[in-house]
């Protein structure tokens, strides 16, 4: 997983860090430890994937909580902020980036 010190500026932070390991993650129950936020990129191996079921579909959060509990969720920490496009805040901070105001 990737993962963003974000001490809740962006997105409410939902990753504790140290390391290189995951220590937690929750998106529903943070906290004062989780000053990271996931970045939304990640590196998969098939095994994490045999917990989804016959329908196919899951939550993502689920597996990466799966894999922590199995001691399988490595982190990697970037630095470059990301920019969400998911509301007119989000998406109006990303335009002025992409044309160089930010």
């Amino acid at each position: 997983m990737t993962v963003l010190r974000n001490d809740g500026q962006w997105d409410t932070s939902n990753v504790e860090f140290h390391n290189g390991r995951i220590l937690a993650y929750d998106k529903v129950t943070h906290t004062t430890a989780m000053h990271y936020i996931d970045y939304g990129l990640g590196v998969w191996n098939r095994r994490a994937f045999e917990v989804v079921p016959e329908t196919g579909s899951c939550n993502l959060a689920a597996l990466y909580q799966e894999m922590l509990r199995r001691q399988e969720l490595a982190g990697l920490e970037v630095t470059e902020r990301f920019y969400e496009i998911g509301s007119v805040v989000g998406l109006e901070q990303t335009r002025k980036h992409l044309a160089g105001q930010l």
